[in-house]
């Protein structure tokens, strides 16, 4: 029986996780990302070179806890990665020019606000809407302002590349620089189900095709990385979410919504129907509100269609609020408050933009009440931002419900969703079954699945099942206010709120 490894690039942590022929896991280990290497709210970059090194030092590590006998049956590597990060590097070196820059990154949202593009159309072209943690407009700003970044592109010595596809070329030690069509899907420079870049998007943003990689199959002969003393080939690249719905079985394929909620929340489902433009549903009039992916593209395959749903900011919610609090909140802690606080504001989570389906740019947040004259807590507060993330997901997921009528349930993943009292609530609030399996790795498993066999996704036994409690009526009040609050925020068609 052989093993596959997976690396899995976050925007928290770096990990690799040795899986068998049943996507169980054999071996785990991670290391976490170190700040940001500025403050700013619209500047997020990281150290390229520290998330290389501590990836190096893992897969160190990783390799010393396997037998010989289990590092022997590794036979093939994957790596997956956050979609939207970028990385500029000298075309003939491959040293990087500028540190990694973080799909949160919005330093060009001015710029992208005063172009008369077409909004709607270029939905159409590229599955995506198009924004500023799009790699396009971030490589706009760097090659209308960086100066080092226009000296490279004056001797045309200049490569923008997925961040997910340097990460590769490092840990690989290869001079091959080529991205998978998922990640440069990311950049909004390719149309829907391509493997090449689109010479009318390149034309809109004026950039040229000499300072992209080539784009190969998801499945593809990467290069290999060295582990103690055996030499594993890399056979898949690909973004981080785009691999969870192959993560537990083909049945739950059909009839699922899966929802992972890391440092942003992705809300994804297949698209099953019949009635199909471009390869997506067009039953639901306010389906065009969210993306659409595909879990992979190969040569010369029909691929998996996706419909999904992007939160921009999740566990960053969080993170901000309690940084305002300057304290952190204890995950007992937490559990303690969604059990027991019963009254709570709404929280506008616009932290870094709302994503779909508002699409609201980053603007002030703030909590709000049908009663202004009450005063919250800090604790009744703290709800109110982990009930944010909970709400933009249910609006989301209505959308998708609406268009697609298999769904029986909602499998989630992610560090958030660990909570038990945050699935009550979500699966209150869906009016739906949510499952919970006890692995929480989902892209890492589904990468694993795909990789291995591209028809056959096996299942594995659920640990936590949720029902919706018809109780909760003050949940539902909250979100309807939380409905009333976009809808000014965004003069947005309410259909999406019911």
């Amino acid at each position: 029986m052989s093993y596959t490894l997976i690396i899995d690039q976050g925007g928290h942590s770096t990990r690799a996780i040795v899986f068998n022929k049943k996507g169980l896991p054999l071996a785990y280990n991670s290391e976490p990302v170190s700040d940001p290497l500025s403050s700013s709210e619209v500047f997020i970059e990281y150290s390229a070179e520290t998330i290389i090194t501590s990836a190096h030092l893992l897969l160190k590590r990783l390799a010393q806890q396997l037998k010989p006998k289990q590092l022997n049956k590794i036979s093939a590597i994957g790596i997956i990665a956050q979609r939207s990060s970028l990385i500029a590097c000298n075309k003939t070196t491959g040293q990087a020019i500028t540190p990694m820059i973080s799909w949160q990154d919005t330093r060009n949202v001015e710029w992208l606000s005063q172009q008369e593009f077409h909004i709607e159309q270029l939905h159409e072209l590229t599955g995506l809407r198009l924004n500023a943690h799009a790699g396009a407009s971030k490589i706009r700003w760097l090659l209308d302002n960086n100066k080092e970044i226009q000296m490279y592109a004056g001797n045309a010595n200049l490569l923008f590349v997925p961040w997910g596809a340097y990460f590769l070329s490092q840990l690989a030690n290869t001079s091959l620089l080529v991205t998978d069509p998922i990640l440069a899907s990311r950049t909004g420079l390719t149309e829907f189900g391509s493997l090449d870049w689109s010479a009318q998007l390149l034309s809109l943003f004026d950039i040229s095709r000499d300072f992209l990689p080539t784009i190969v199959p998801t499945s593809y002969d990467y290069g290999e990385i060295a582990l103690e003393e055996n030499s594993i080939p890399i056979k898949l690249l690909g973004g981080d979410q785009n691999f969870i719905p192959c993560a537990y079985g083909k049945e739950s394929l059909k009839h699922s919504v899966f929802l992972n909620a890391g440092t942003g929340a992705f809300i994804q489902a297949a698209d099953m129907s019949k009635e199909k433009k471009k390869g997506i549903n067009t039953q639901s009039k306010n389906i065009n509100k969210l993306l659409r992916t595909t879990i992979g593209i190969e040569k010369q395959q029909t691929p998996i269609n996706i419909i999904e749903g992007t939160i921009n900011a999740a566990a960053t919610a969080l993170d901000w609020w309690q940084t305002q609090l300057e304290r952190p909140y204890a995950f007992t802690e937490l559990e303690y408050l969604l059990e027991t606080v019963t009254e709570a504001p709404i929280f506008i989570n616009t932290l870094s933009g709302t994503g779909s389906p508002y699409w609201l740019p980053q603007q002030e947040t703030y909590f709000s009440n049908k009663d202004d004259n009450k005063i919250f807590d800090d604790e009744q507060k703290t709800i109110a931002v982990l009930e944010s993330i909970l709400f933009a997901c249910k609006a989301n997921f209505n959308i998708i419900y609406a268009s697609q009528k298999n769904i029986t349930q909602v499998i989630v993943s992610g560090g958030i969703l660990r909570s038990n009292e945050l699935c009550q609530k979500l699966s209150t609030l869906l009016n739906i079954t949510v499952i919970r399996y006890q692995d929480s790795e989902a892209s890492a498993r589904g990468a694993a699945f795909y990789l291995r066999d591209k028809k056959r996704y096996e299942s594995i036994q659920a640990v936590t099942t949720f029902k919706p409690d018809s109780s909760s009526n003050d949940l539902i009040s909250r979100f309807k206010h939380y409905c009333h609050e976009m809808k000014k925020l965004s003069l947005h068609d309410n259909s999406i709120d019911n």
